[in-house]
Formats: structure tokens, C-alpha cells, sequence
């Protein structure tokens, strides 16, 4: 794995153990293995941390960090402070992504050297999680078209996004509720 690049995926966590299982399940078994797993329990009143601290005593990938919540933004922004990958991924902990999510990313990334890829989400009811089938195609965006895009398809949010590190460089609004996501991108 000497030439395969490291994906960080950041997952903010605040009570969220109903759902938390199901999307670490996915992120553990993506075909794609060569990931660092942040989680980020923002203070959790429910048994969220310990359910994130027994899957990093199973899966060396995990890095587990608690604090006071402080609320997303500030779990995010802890935890891109630990990165050590090539590329960033966002996953909320009541998603769960397909088994060859990041393979597809890297896929993507290869052919194109697009710092950003966006890709497809899929709303599908709780008990019954399905996911495309339908071959990933590529398209190109300026910044221009990429905002244009976003808007729309109201589709402001991260946890769909692939980033390289490089464009990283500015964090998460500590102080905004709402909408973080959108004035992040």
C-alpha cells in the first residue's frame, strides 16, 4: 500500500447510536481499504463513544476523539486537524455509503486529477437501504458550474463530496447551527 493514497474519513458524532453502527459498518467494509477513520464524539449524552471506542478496539483504522459539544463544525474542524491523508471524506453517522463508494472516488480522481469529486446520493427509507447500480460517469465543473450545479440540485452538503487535501485550507464555521455545510463548500 506504499503507492496507494490515504483517504481520512471524518465522521462528527452526537447521539447518534441508533444509526452509528450501520454507517461504520459500511465505511469498514468498502472495497477500498486504505482509510483512516476519525470519529468525533461532540460530547454525546447516549452510548455513541462507547460504541465508537469497540470498533477501534477491532479496526486499527479508527481514531477516536472525544470533546464537549461544541457542535459539528467543531468536530469536524478537530478532526481535519488530525488528518493524515491524500484525500478528505465527510460521512454524518446516520449515512451509510455502498461498498465501493471510495474506490469509485479514486477511480474518478485518477482519470481526472479533479481536486473535488462529487458524487450521487441516494435518500432511502431506514429500513430498507438500496444503492445505485447504475455505472458513475464524470463530468468536469468549473467553479462557476460547480456552484451553478449546486444550486440546482440543492445539494450543499459534504458527506457526497471527495476533496484532495490541498483545497482544504479554510475550516468549518464554529459559531452557525445550520447550513454549515454550504458555507464550508
Amino acid at each position: 500500500m506504499k503507492n496507494t493514497p490515504l483517504i481520512s474519513v471524518i465522521i462528527p458524532v452526537y447521539n447518534t447510536a441508533l444509526y452509528l453502527p450501520r454507517c461504520l459498518d459500511s465505511i469498514c467494509k468498502q472495497t477500498y481499504t486504505h482509510l483512516e477513520i476519525i470519529v468525533v464524539d461532540d460530547g454525546s449524552t447516549d452510548n455513541s463513544l462507547e460504541i465508537c471506542q469497540q470498533y477501534a478496539k477491532q479496526e486499527k483504522r479508527f481514531i477516536v476523539l472525544h470533546q464537549q459539544n461544541a457542535g459539528v463544525s467543531a468536530a469536524r474542524n478537530r478532526a481535519l486537524e488530525k488528518t493524515s491523508g491524500e484525500f478528505i471524506s465527510f460521512i454524518d453517522p446516520d449515512d451509510w455509503i455502498a461498498p465501493d463508494f471510495y474506490a469509485n472516488f479514486m477511480s474518478a480522481y485518477e482519470q481526472t486529477k479533479a481536486p473535488l469529486i462529487w458524487g450521487k446520493s441516494v435518500l432511502t427509507p431506514t429500513t430498507n437501504p438500496s444503492f445505485p447500480k447504475e455505472t458513475p460517469h464524470t463530468v468536469l465543473f468549473n467553479l462557476e458550474d460547480f456552484l451553478v450545479a449546486s444550486f440546482e440540485r440543492n445539494d450543499f452538503g459534504t458527506c457526497n463530496k471527495f476533496f484532495h487535501k490541498s483545497l482544504l485550507k479554510h475550516r468549518f464555521p464554529k459559531n452557525q447551527k445550520r447550513a454549515e455545510d454550504w458555507a464550508f463548500l
